[in-house]
Parts: structure tokens; C-alpha cells; sequence
């Protein structure tokens, strides 16, 4: 691969909406529910870079332009030898009108880096909003969104699972019933792993018109067992108020 002075342009470019999609997915704090972003050559991936990468630009454009009018009306001292204007000083080295200077490639790398920062911390910030969160949560974790709004309702909830395995033998399968502790999403919004607390193994007897259930004959629960998604047949949840 050929490194070019204008990829070096569109990375710095998009920098600051990769840093939004890698903020946006990687979740709040103590989450229980963990989205995957996309595919990286999905549209969704696009669109979310793209957009986010013109709407930080736009801020930050508008803030430079009022932040140089005082250098452009004399105030700044005639040693700052650049245009205070990320985006005019990135114009004018594109078009040659000025010299790439150490100075001035200091200058716009800095602001990039400014830029992407404030991209990433804004949308973590964001995230940990009611309103954001309401208006996100479809597009994350798609019809597992209203499980999500139940686990994030503002009273404490805890939220429970019944996990019927594939682990079978002579018309016995084997589930587990404990206290959800983290559910992983993969790109298409299906359930690729949970994790249980407190987790008790019992067994199902499926037989003609009949389901029975029954323990396992375990004396102590499981403290911490991971299920993933080739072991499950089947979910169900449940919610308890706290």
C-alpha cells in the first residue's frame, strides 16, 4: 500500500468520526448489554463515520472561524506565521499557497488530535444520557432494545434468564436459571454469549404433550458460568424489582 499526502488528509479527516463509532459502541460503564458495531464496509459503518466526522467538522469549523477573525484584524502578533484557521491553513498547503512547514504540520496534527478526542469523550458522555440512550437504543441492540430499556429503567431491576442448552441425553436436556451479569451482541443483533450469576443447573424431560422440569441435584448454584451462542437452544427472561 502506497502512502499518499491526500490519505494522510482523509484519515486526519475521518479520525474524529472513527473515534464517535468506537465511542458509540463501546458502551456505558457497567452495561449489561454489549453491542458489536457493523461490519467496517457496512453502510451503517459509513454513514456513522461520515456523519459524525461533518458534524464534529462543522463545530469545530464554525469555532475556528471565530476564534482567527481577532488574528485576521491584526491583534495576534506577527510571529504566529500561519493561519489561526485549521481548515483555510489546510486549503492553502492543498492548493501550494503554503509552504508545509514543521510549524504548520505541528499545528493542524494537534488540531486533528484535539478534534478526535473531543469526538470520542463527547459521545461517551453523551451515551450516559437518558435522551441519547432512548434514541440509540434500537439501532444497538435491535429487538433485544426493549429488554435494554427494562435493564436501564431507573429503579433498581435485576434481570434474570432460563437458558435451555443443547447439551441433551436420553430425552433430557440440560438449562440454567440465574442473574444475567452481561449479554454480549454480535453484528447482527443476535445473542452470541451471556454470562450468569448464581447460575442452577436443572434439567427439562421433553416427552409426548409433555414438558417437566427438575433440578439437577447440585447442592450449591454456580457462581459464574459463560453460555455462548452455540450452546443455546432457547432464552427466557425474566424481571424482579429490587
Amino acid at each position: 500500500m502506497t502512502f499518499s499526502f491526500e490519505l494522510i488528509w482523509a484519515v486526519l479527516l475521518l479520525a474524529p468520526g472513527l473515534a464517535a463509532h468506537a465511542a458509540l459502541f463501546a458502551g456505558r460503564d457497567g452495561a449489561v448489554i454489549r453491542a458489536t458495531p457493523p461490519a467496517p464496509n457496512s453502510f451503517g459503518t459509513i454513514g456513522i463515520v461520515v456523519g459524525a466526522a461533518a458534524a464534529l467538522h462543522l463545530v469545530w469549523a464554525t469555532l475556528a472561524i471565530a476564534l482567527a477573525q481577532p488574528c485576521r484584524i491584526g491583534f495576534c502578533p506577527a510571529a504566529f506565521a500561519i493561519d489561526p484557521d485549521p481548515y483555510a491553513l489546510a486549503i492553502a498547503l492543498v492548493a501550494k499557497a503554503h509552504p508545509l512547514t514543521a510549524h504548520a504540520l505541528v499545528y493542524l496534527m494537534a488540531q486533528a488530535a484535539t478534534l478526535t478526542i473531543v469526538g470520542f469523550v463527547g459521545v461517551r458522555r453523551a451515551m450516559h444520557t437518558a435522551w441519547v440512550r432512548d434514541r440509540t437504543r434500537g439501532f444497538l441492540y435491535g429487538h433485544l432494545a426493549g429488554l435494554a430499556a427494562e435493564i436501564e429503567h431507573p429503579s433498581p431491576r435485576v434481570i434474570g434468564a432460563f437458558v435451555l442448552t443443547r447439551i441433551a441425553a436420553d430425552s433430557l436436556t440440560v438449562g440454567y436459571e440465574g442473574v444475567i451479569a452481561s449479554l454480549a451482541l454480535g453484528s447482527g443483533k443476535t445473542i452470541e454469549a451471556l454470562t450468569l450469576l448464581d447460575a442452577e443447573k436443572f434439567v427439562v424431560r421433553l416427552g409426548a404433550g409433555s414438558f417437566n422440569r427438575a433440578p439437577a441435584g447440585f447442592a450449591a448454584p454456580i457462581a459464574r458460568i459463560v453460555i455462548e451462542r452455540a450452546q443455546i437452544e432457547n432464552i427466557a427472561f425474566n424481571i424482579y424489582n429490587t
